[in-house]
């Protein structure tokens, strides 16, 4: 091999996609919550309205899901204080949980103390703020 000259490839490298498992999450508790409220925080409707109008009641999280709390084994679990009512389903353009997911939906006043105090555990009260009133980082 000379010095200045570049390499031939014979066949072009084949692009191998790694998958990932996907994480199991425990959802009881936080499911529970959200089951026990039967109610949009967002728009305030309650679960009979949302059914009619083809929408369900989603639990969804006030930060990313990466601040779940980690087993041993890798599971997750979603605790309860980490989400929140809202409309859905979150890929439904319109929907509280859409709104929120693309930063378009401040719901800082609504958040109970709990839910408020795990979060600003996680992240900071600056980072908490900006996220959950709806402003981009």
């Amino acid at each position: 091999m000379r010095r200045g000259k570049p390499l031939k490839r014979r066949a072009p490298l084949k692009r191998v996609r790694m998958r990932r498992r996907p994480v199991k999450r425990h959802w009881v508790d936080a499911r529970a919550k959200v089951d026990a409220s039967g109610r949009c925080r967002g728009c305030g409707r309650d679960i009979e309205t949302l059914r009619r109008m083809g929408r369900t009641l989603d639990a969804a999280h006030i930060i990313g899901r990466e601040h779940d709390l980690r087993f041993e084994n890798g599971e997750r679990y979603v605790h309860p204080d980490s989400v929140f009512e809202l409309c859905g389903p979150q890929v439904n353009t319109g929907t509280c949980h859409n709104l929120y997911d693309g930063h378009q939906l401040n719901m800082w006043a609504a958040l109970t103390g709990a839910e408020r105090k795990w979060v600003i555990g996680r992240i900071g009260e600056g980072q908490a703020r900006r996220r959950v009133e709806g402003r981009p980082k």
